[in-house]
């Protein structure tokens, strides 16, 4: 009976490690040129903007994990929301920040990505509030 407890133990805590390590319960925090920003603005050139590079770190379970991000949603003032695949902006993303003004404030969300050593898949970043200052 020892020994059928001691197993049982022994799997469920290799499952819980395991699942633990390929998604992560924490929420990964969405990056614009490798800098952070929970709960508040970027500003941003509309060239900086333009240039950026959407990525996400684990902020609250740091690991030396790489991750790659596969897709993310911008939200422009009176244009709507676009999808870009991958980690930098489309021409037609680059086309909407050229035609935004000085003060508009432009949404990235929706940050899907994986795991690059694996493939697994990450929990939706948080969203990423630039200002176009310039």
């Amino acid at each position: 009976m020892k020994n059928r407890i001691l197993l049982l133990f022994i799997v469920f805590h290799s499952l819980l490690s395991y699942s633990q390590d390929k998604a992560p319960d924490s929420i990964p925090t969405g990056m614009i040129n490798g800098e952070t920003c929970e709960e508040c603005v970027v500003e941003l050139s509309k060239n900086e903007l333009t240039a950026s590079i959407i990525s996400v770190k684990h902020l609250k379970t740091p690991s030396n994990k790489k991750y790659v991000t596969k897709g993310f949603k911008m939200k422009f003032p009176n244009n709507g929301t676009i999808q870009v695949l991958g980690s930098t902006l489309n021409e037609k993303a680059k086309r909407l920040v050229q035609l935004s003004k000085v003060g508009d404030e432009i949404f990235i969300f929706g940050i899907k990505s994986i795991i690059k050593d694996d493939g697994t898949s990450l929990k939706q970043a948080t969203p990423i509030k630039v200002k176009i200052i310039e």
